[in-house]
């Protein structure tokens, strides 16, 4: 069992988790931008509206996406750091 490709793969699922949720909820947002286009004339102002909501969600998205991002790409590189040491150990005491 090699724990650092373990612990790094382990960290790029969870960031690829992150990303997935992420481009899911743009794929939402382009949906619902998309009916609410295909309804036209008279709810283009609530469209507007809705535009201005969902852009300031994906803001927010973006915002957590980098935040997590942020958060987890620096305590992988700390579990693989740690991981080698281990294996370091075991190594020479073997």
């Amino acid at each position: 069992m090699d724990l650092r490709k373990t612990l790094t793969d382990t960290g790029y699922v969870t960031i690829g988790i992150a990303v997935l949720g992420f481009q899911q909820a743009q794929v939402r947002r382009r949906d619902l931008q998309q009916r609410i286009t295909d309804s036209g004339g008279c709810l283009n102002a609530r469209a507007r509206d809705g535009r201005a909501r969902i852009e300031s969600l994906q803001q927010t998205v973006d915002g957590i996406a980098q935040s997590v991002r942020g958060r987890i790409e620096p305590v992988v590189d700390q579990v693989v750091e740690q991981a080698l040491r281990v294996q370091t150990v075991i190594t020479r005491a073997a």
